[in-house]
């Protein structure tokens, strides 16, 4: 009030030097424009220090409008699996699981031909396949070719198990040891290891080294 006072004797005390027939507003008109004009500036700087510089306050109070802003930033800067996994209608400082994992939580559900589900396996586990499959669907070459042959089930089914016979004949030609070696043997050109097994890996003793492996 002292401050809307001295503000209209100032303009009182102006009003001398303004040129003879310029109309001036009555003191009273004076006095209340100001003190709006005052009062306004005065609520206007309150509300920007209460969102600017808010004390400790829950969330949804004063305060919280530009600490939102800042979590929506940062959430920006988040993986997107991990940004659909929140739950921003929780506080993390009352629970931060359910703010962290809570959307995820509540919709995730282990498939029906699993037994069980983690997200920090199976996910990545699928989008290879996915990325696999659809490799070996577009190639032209021999991966290809395989490929398609092996899923050509209708050709497979009427085939039946011709493409076996040559197989079952080899089979019914074991009489001793020697055509059972050569049936082995074959077996192992088309990696159909019967009795025994082989790989190349790192070599248990020497590490800087590979090694053959028949087990």
């Amino acid at each position: 009030v002292m401050e809307v006072e001295s503000s209209v004797e100032m303009l009182s005390a102006a009003e001398p030097l303004l040129p003879r027939g310029v109309p001036v507003a009555p003191r009273r008109t004076r006095l209340i424009v100001s003190f709006v004009v005052i009062a306004a500036v005065a609520c206007g700087c309150a509300i920007v220090a209460l969102y600017v510089f808010p004390e400790p306050t829950e969330r949804g109070k004063p305060g919280s409008f530009f600490r939102s802003l800042q979590e929506q930033k940062e959430r920006a800067a988040l993986p997107e699996d991990m940004r659909t996994a929140i739950n921003p209608t929780v506080d993390p400082c009352e629970d931060f699981y359910t703010y962290a994992c809570g959307t995820w939580d509540s919709a995730a559900k282990i498939p029906d031909d699993k037994a069980s589900w983690l997200r920090s396996w199976d996910v990545p586990a699928k989008r290879i396949e996915d990325e696999m499959q659809k490799a070996v669907e577009e190639d032209n070459g021999i991966i290809g070719t395989y490929y398609a042959s092996c899923m050509d089930t209708k050709t497979i089914n009427a085939l039946g198990n011709q493409p076996l016979q040559p197989w079952l004949k080899m089979v019914d030609d074991v009489k001793d040891m020697n055509s059972l070696s050569s049936l082995l043997a074959q077996l192992g050109n088309y990696n159909n290891g019967a009795f025994f097994g082989w790989s190349v890996t790192v070599d248990s003793r020497h590490p800087e080294k590979r090694a053959f492996y028949m087990g």
